[in-house]
């Protein structure tokens, strides 16, 4: 089963504690998206192309057939549920359902077991009840997962600062972003900011299938979110010497998070990629 320090080192990923035990991270909040990112990680499958839903067919109980669904990727097929309890068909499933780019698989024990099978069924059971809302959210959400995070620009400033906003999200002389993808931290209202061109690609791998026109900025109204086009000058001046131009349309706004008691607010729920 490998060794877990030749792992590449990802958020949430398992670790190895003073005394040579593999240890999970905690056991996220029934936040679907929380709970996709945690099995993600612990199951050591590529960020590129994580867990975006789970869905439980057949017969209740553990002769239940589970199904975790990936962005742009085949899916986790669990038959029965009950597999996920044991330690070696845990791994035997992982391990031969996985993609070439996947991590090395943690050696699980019956109580890393315990603890997956919990987040999996915690899944399942939201993803059956998920609304629109849901699962627009979760399309920002896989977006997050595959884009970088840029910060230290508005779109709401001067025509140069906007330039510069609009620059951020189309190039990356860092080399670091992943399929051209990016996404703002706005610097003055901490809202995101996300490319209406990337977001309909990530909406179309989530869903798999093609997009009507207008659906995707209509699910996006429904979670508080507006589409607006960003524009400036790197040199603003007068008519004729305003220096190089540069436009782009954007989805700007907020994502829903928990507060300590459960209750719904409002503010920029990220997670780094």
């Amino acid at each position: 089963m490998g060794d877990l320090h030749s792992l590449p080192q990802r958020p949430l990923a398992p670790h190895v504690d003073d005394k040579g035990k593999l240890v999970l991270p905690p056991v996220p909040k029934s936040e679907p998206a929380e709970l996709c990112k945690w099995l993600t990680a612990v199951l050591a499958l590529d960020p590129e192309h994580p867990i975006t839903e789970g869905v439980m067919a057949g017969v209740r109980g553990p002769n239940a057939h589970v199904v975790l669904r990936r962005l742009d990727a085949p899916p986790l097929a669990f038959e029965p549920a009950a597999r996920i309890n044991t330690p070696m068909r845990l791994v035997e499933d992982r391990s031969w359902q996985a993609i070439p780019s996947a991590g090395e698989v943690p050696p699980f024990k019956g109580a890393h077991c315990m603890q997956i099978a919990y987040v999996v069924r915690q899944l399942c059971g939201i993803s059956q009840a998920r609304t629109d809302e849901q699962e627009t959210i979760g399309i920002v959400y896989s977006h997050l997962s595959r884009g970088i995070q840029v910060e230290g620009h508005t779109t709401y400033g001067s025509s140069a600062q906007r330039y510069e906003a609009v620059l951020a999200l189309r190039d990356d002389p860092s080399g670091r972003r992943i399929g051209g993808l990016a996404y703002l931290i706005d610097a003055h209202t901490g809202e995101l900011v996300i490319r209406v061109s990337d977001l309909e690609t990530t909406a179309r791998l989530h869903i798999g299938s093609s997009l009507s026109r207008g659906w995707l900025t209509a699910r996006m109204e429904l979670i508080g979110w507006t589409r607006c086009t960003i524009d400036g000058h790197a040199q603003p001046g007068r008519v004729g010497r305003q220096g190089p131009h540069a436009r782009t349309h954007v989805y700007r706004g907020l994502l829903p998070q928990s507060d300590d008691d459960g209750a719904v607010t409002t503010g920029p729920h990220v997670s780094t990629p």
